[in-house]
């Protein structure tokens, strides 16, 4: 029988494979910075702007890959007697489910703060010369961007307080199906 460790490992190491092939999708997006959209805006902030959120997906997948036995030990340090006992199935994966959507939202937020902390970055310098003098990014894209990096934060926040307090969580749940009571 696999244990709340076990499925958290698996479920981490999907999430990490789940994210390097999202990944790679975006490949096409640095070649069409690269090769198309040269003559709109100039190739080191194409190239960054295309190629950081990728890069990030990729080395977050990667990560979680590698690391899916310290995440899911520190998610569940020990192996409860009521998991191996033959327990409701799922009141004892409630807080693998809760604790494997917290990664998933953490996880998710990270390509955003990369790419559009980068956007805002980059929005700084002059994104083209014209005759009228430097062109700067329209200010609706660093306003859009502030707005991304708030609700990457918030959903990073909200992952890792269900990654940290997700066996709290299910028995709160639990309490209020009226399965189990609230113990203090």
């Amino acid at each position: 029988m696999m244990t709340n460790f076990d499925w958290t490992k698996l479920g981490v190491k999907l999430i990490g494979l789940w994210a390097m092939i999202s990944s790679l999708r975006s490949v096409t997006n640095v070649v069409e910075a690269f090769y198309i959209n040269r003559s709109s805006m100039p190739v080191p902030f194409a190239l960054a702007v295309s190629a950081l959120s990728p890069l990030a997906t990729g080395l977050t997948g990667l990560y979680l890959w590698n690391r899916s036995d310290r995440l899911a030990s520190s998610i569940f340090p020990r192996v409860s007697s009521a998991e191996s006992a033959g327990a409701d199935d799922q009141e004892r994966l409630s807080p693998v489910a809760l604790s494997l959507m917290g990664v998933w939202l953490a996880s998710e937020a990270i390509p955003t703060l990369v790419y559009n902390i980068s956007l805002s970055i980059f929005s700084l310098a002059p994104s083209h010369q014209s005759v009228f003098g430097p062109g700067y990014l329209p200010p609706v894209m660093t306003v859009t961007a502030k707005a991304n990096i708030i609700a990457a934060l918030v959903r990073a926040f909200i992952g890792f307080g269900l990654i940290l307090g997700s066996s709290r969580l299910a028995e709160v749940i639990s309490a209020m199906r009226g399965r189990q009571s609230l113990s203090e």
